[in-house]
């Protein structure tokens, strides 16, 4: 039997940032400014996507956007992928995503950077992330 989790203890947060669970069930994080710079949620029985996979459910809806792959790591338990991605029209200036996905027994938590996070920030992000995996004793599927 897997046991019930509860969103809102999902994400240690660096002191001064703030978690907000939404009526949808998704987790909206907010530094210390109070800017929102990640989405996660946590989706049941979905089993680890790959880099591969979290990219190209990201960039699906970005046809006409300009993508670059950056960094992707694959461990067990835990995947991410930065991607720098550019807007149409926007002088070609790219900003640095951050997606990711952490097991949790027979759950996937997945996490999503928002718009002008930076890169400090997407690196706070993946580590909070990836520690909910941790703190979850590390139960991957």
């Amino acid at each position: 039997m897997v046991a019930v989790v509860r969103p809102s203890g999902l994400l240690q947060v660096p002191s001064g940032w703030s978690v907000v669970t939404g009526g949808d069930g998704t987790l909206r994080v907010s530094d210390t400014p109070g800017r929102a710079v990640l989405r996660a949620e946590l989706r049941s029985g979905m089993g680890m996507p790959t880099p591969e996979t979290l990219r190209s459910g990201f960039t699906e809806g970005l046809r006409r956007w300009r993508v670059r792959k950056g960094q992707a790591i694959e461990e067990p338990g835990f995947v991410s992928v930065r991607l720098l991605v550019a807007e149409p029209g926007d002088g070609g200036t790219e900003q640095e995503v951050l997606l990711s996905a952490t097991a949790l027994g027979s759950d996937t938590l997945l996490c999503a950077s928002l718009r002008g996070a930076s890169p400090a920030v997407l690196d706070a992000i993946e580590r909070m992330c990836r520690q909910a995996g941790e703190l979850d004793g590390g139960t991957g599927s």
